[in-house]
This record gives structure tokens, C-alpha cells and sequence, in this order.
């Protein structure tokens, strides 16, 4: 069995959505004090997006840009907005005149490279990350970014690096470690000899690193975490843990996560139990 590659980024639930809706109450204060601010437009439209509410995000910068046109940041939100709604040649647009107004904006630079990314244009994309990362070498979305185009361009090695520094300027979020537990994986399955004690090592080390993000996850995020089960009862199973991999398989399919990944779990479950665990008719009887 084989974990199933993600194209895109994995989905979580915003970190802090306490948080953010104390930014949308305090911007629409402001708003009604002063409602030709620019820059509380803005922050309303970065707080309503964090918080899913994309078409009011999007109406909000559009009011931030129409405010003060030479607002970066308000473009890039809007590209933010534009983005999550699938509109990605609008956003395209929206990021690139971010980028026109302000070129040290790094977040605009690291937002441009994920839609190009997630149009399949690869080069360009690497090209506008390793701007971003020119003016911010701590910015984790960057690093986690260009972690991904290499595990895309086979460049396991150098992934991990982007992806340890990513893990490094942003503990608390589970997203790099996850790819970089699988670019481990991509990297060990590339191994010439898979039966080798380096190659039994290398998965149990990913199992840890899948572990820690497991840890780092919120409630909430249900189809991550079945995700992260999946791959879990995938490795146990490669180590010969069945009752590891039986354990985390269940989990998976406990959670009633509607993900897709709930049959392919539930498929190698029985498998599991058909061939691995379920005892001879004449030892059960």
C-alpha cells in the first residue's frame, strides 16, 4: 500500500480563530469611526478570509483598494481572497500588482509561487518563492513552498532541508512536518534496497515525524488527521507492525471524516486482517 501523493496544500482550520475575530471586531470599529480607512478595510478582509468568510473578504478589499490603490497589502489579501475562491487568474492579477506597488512585500512573492504551483507551473513558481525567501529567509510559507516544488522535481534532499527550516521558523503548525514526513518517505522508497536496516529505519523515523504532527493537530481538522492515520497504519504495515497498523487504520475510519481517504483506509484494514491477522480455521477452532 501506498500513501496517497496530496497535490495541493494540506487543508487545516485557522490556528487562532479567537483571534482573528477579535481583529474583524476591532477593524469594523474603526471602520465606523473613520470608514475611509484603507488600512481597516484591509484588516477586516485578512480577518473574514483566515475565517472562511471569502466573498466578505474579498468585498472588504476591494473597498481597501478602491480607498488607497497603492495599498500592497490590500492587493495581496485580495489575491488571498481571490485564491481560496478558485478564481486563480484573478488572484494571479491581484498578487502581481501587490507585487508592482511594493516589490519587498515577500508575503505577495510567497502568494504568487502557490498559485502558480497550483496551476502545475513549477519553474515560475520556484522562481517567485526564492524572491520571497531573497527579502524574508524566515518566511515559513516560502520554505514550506519550496519544499513542495522539490519533492514535485524529485529533489528529495533539498526538500527536507526547506522543509526542516519551514518546521523551524513555525513549530506550532503541523503542515511541514507532514511534507516532510512524506518527502522522507519518497526519498526511502527511491532506496535500492527497501529490505535494507537503513530503509527499516528511515520508515520508522517518518512514523515519529507523522507522530509529532498527529500531536500538533486541532480537533477540528478531521480529513488531515485521517490522512495522517492513513499513512500511519500504511507504514506500520511496512515495518510488519500489523496490530500498529490495524490500530491506526480503525482510528481512521472512526472518525467519520467523509474524506476519501476513509475507503482506501477501510480497504487495506481488511486486507490486513484477511491475510496478516485473522488466525486459521483450525487454530480458531
Amino acid at each position: 500500500p501506498e500513501p496517497i501523493k496530496p497535490r495541493y496544500s494540506f487543508e487545516i482550520s485557522p490556528s487562532r480563530p479567537g483571534g482573528y475575530k477579535q481583529e474583524l471586531d476591532a477593524s469594523i470599529k474603526t471602520i465606523e469611526v473613520n470608514p475611509e480607512s484603507a488600512e481597516a478595510w484591509n484588516n477586516k478582509g485578512a480577518a473574514l478570509g483566515e475565517l472562511g468568510r471569502q466573498e466578505e473578504a474579498l468585498a472588504a478589499t476591494n473597498k481597501a483598494t478602491d480607498i488607497s490603490p497603492e495599498l500592497a497589502e490590500a492587493w495581496n489579501n485580495k489575491g488571498n481572497a481571490l485564491s481560496r475562491l478558485g478564481r486563480y487568474e484573478e488572484a494571479l492579477a491581484a498578487y502581481k500588482k501587490a507585487i508592482e506597488t511594493n516589490q519587498q512585500l515577500a508575503a505577495a512573492h510567497a502568494n504568487l509561487a502557490e498559485v502558480l504551483f497550483n496551476l502545475g507551473a513549477l519553474e515560475p513558481a520556484l522562481t517567485y518563492v526564492n524572491r520571497a525567501l531573497s527579502l524574508d529567509d524566515r518566511l515559513a510559507p516560502a520554505l514550506l513552498l519550496k519544499g513542495r516544488i522539490e519533492i514535485e522535481r524529485n529533489e528529495y534532499v533539498r526538500a527536507d532541508q526547506s522543509l526542516a527550516q519551514a518546521i523551524a521558523f513555525d513549530l506550532t503548525n503541523p503542515v511541514p512536518y507532514l511534507w516532510r514526513a512524506y518527502a522522507s518517505y519518497l526519498e526511502a522508497e527511491s532506496a535500492p534496497i527497501r529490505e535494507s536496516r537503513q530503509y527499516q529505519a528511515k520508515i520508522v523515523s517518518i512514523i515519529r515525524q507523522l507522530e509529532r504532527a498527529s500531536g500538533l493537530l486541532k480537533p477540528g481538522n478531521k480529513g488531515l488527521r485521517a490522512y495522517v492515520l492513513y499513512c500511519l497504519g500504511c507504514l506500520h504495515y511496512k515495518t510488519g507492525n500489523m496490530l500498529g497498523a490495524k490500530r491506526r487504520l480503525q482510528e481512521c475510519v472512526s472518525l467519520k471524516s467523509k474524506s476519501p481517504i476513509e475507503s482506501s483506509a477501510r480497504e487495506l484494514l481488511n486486507a490486513i486482517w484477511d491475510y496478516a491477522i485473522r488466525p486459521s480455521w483450525w487454530r480458531w477452532w
